[in-house]
């Protein structure tokens, strides 16, 4: 990894992990079917439930997060035939999940602004800016982040790199108490 930049919450993806799903995506798959990225919330929803039996609403809660990340995935990755890397890990009643996926260059800096601002503005007042600029330009909103981290309380962690080939890619992480 080089150039690292690292804008929010310090996630631990390791301790005390009961469980661990990966699975590797094309955007392109997904880009040309939207439909799949709900089928496909749905299916890591089911698979965690049985996990959570005791907290009414885990389902709903688990394949929106998963939604939200995946599509973000998809859209923005520079390479829609490049795999976006997506780990779901189970720890107690908390899940810890990590997308990765490259970037365009020029949307690195774009991108960064916005994770910056999750983390310095207040997320009520963001969250009323956004959903008003969304009206004029919906692009590179950031409302379901602002979403994921006021209305779901998860701690969001971004990891900005490059690889040896000079290709920028994101790992967001998140851990969420789930029910």
């Amino acid at each position: 990894m080089k150039n690292p930049i690292h804008i929010g919450d310090n996630i631990d993806t390791e301790q005390d992990i009961e469980n661990i799903f990966k699975v590797s995506l094309l955007p392109l798959d997904i880009f040309d079917f939207w439909e799949r990225c709900g089928q496909f919330s749905d299916f890591i929803a089911d698979y965690f439930t049985y996990n959570f039996t005791d907290r009414p609403g885990c389902k709903n809660l688990i394949s929106t997060v998963i939604n939200e990340l995946v599509e973000n995935s998809v859209k923005y990755s520079k390479n829609k035939s490049q795999p976006i890397e997506l780990v779901i890990r189970k720890r107690a009643h908390r899940l810890v999940i990590t997308i990765t996926n490259s970037v365009p260059r020029h949307q690195k800096e774009k991108f960064s602004s916005i994770c910056r601002e999750l983390f310095e503005r207040d997320l009520d007042e963001l969250y009323v800016e956004r959903v008003q600029a969304a009206s004029l330009d919906s692009k590179y909103s950031g409302l379901g982040l602002i979403l994921l981290k006021k209305d779901y309380n998860a701690q969001l962690g971004f990891n900005f790199f490059e690889n040896d080939q000079d290709l920028s890619y994101v790992t967001i992480s998140l851990d969420i108490e789930v029910g």
